[in-house]
């Protein structure tokens, strides 16, 4: 009996685990592949880069699906197996704790993204408009996925009811990736103001940080003369120029073979 209450329960948590792996491994295999694909056409990398960002990518996902899988099984199969070899006290923990592992990763994962969505639009990487489309993707992607599994698992049950919830699972996942942005757009409009704030505030960045780089080359701050500025800018062009007796190791570094 016991013997049999263990198979049975070490036979759900893998099948529990592969549905994970499997779930998440494909829509691992097809966002990072579509991202891949795109930057070696755009010849942003090479084709050895792009299998191996494809693989690595995949091989992650089905052990993180495998993962969470066995986590969200693994507690209320324990319980089962306890009430049934007489800790029942402790078995109905179990399985009052098990039922919830599920919900509780569901929730932390989308508060996560969440998180991730407000603190871009704080640090001023993002547009409010695009803050709420990224909400909103959350929102409904995270709705039709677990609208999907419970309507599968209540109206199907058993392993085809588990095949089809990840079946929407992925399908819901991969809509959102390819589709979710152009849905969203039809519901918030874009921020043009707010997009041309956020560019030149890019674009201010970028000037400080060339300009900080530039006097730190000099070896200057930004408070220095007319008169020093000359004077660095003549030593920088004696110490970098190859061909005004600069520093022999400049020289080779930007020389190339000419100093060997």
């Amino acid at each position: 009996m016991k013997t049999s209450l263990l198979r049975n329960g070490i036979k759900d948590i893998r099948t529990s685990a592969a549905v994970g792996a499997v779930t998440d491994g494909i829509i691992s295999l097809v966002v990072s592949g579509d991202t891949a694909i795109r930057e070696y056409f755009n010849r942003k990398s090479t084709l050895n880069d792009c299998a191996f960002h494809i693989f690595k990518e995949t091989v992650v996902g089905v052990a993180k699906g495998g993962t969470i899988g066995a986590i969200v099984c693994g507690p209320e199969v324990a319980g089962q197996i306890a009430v049934n070899t007489g800790f029942s006290s402790v078995g109905s923990v179990l399985k009052s704790g098990g039922k919830m592992v599920g919900p509780a990763l569901m929730v932390g994962m989308v508060g996560y993204s969440a998180c991730n969505i407000l603190k871009l639009y704080n640090d001023g990487k993002i547009t409010s408009a695009d803050a709420d489309k990224g909400l909103l993707q959350l929102t409904m992607s995270s709705l039709l996925s677990t609208g999907g599994m419970i309507a599968a698992g209540a109206l199907v049950g058993g392993p085809i009811g588990i095949a089809i919830g990840a079946g929407i699972t992925i399908a819901v996942t991969i809509g959102d990736y390819y589709l979710g942005d152009k849905i969203s757009s039809l519901i918030i409009k874009d921020d043009h103001k707010g997009t041309i704030v956020l560019l030149k505030k890019h674009e201010d960045a970028m000037l400080d940080a060339v300009v900080t780089a530039a006097y730190k080359l000099l070896d200057l701050t930004k408070h220095a003369t007319e008169d020093e500025l000359k004077q660095n800018i003549k030593a920088a062009r004696l110490k970098y120029h190859p061909d005004k007796g600069g520093e022999r190791d400049t020289q080779c570094s930007r020389g190339g073979n000419q100093c060997n």
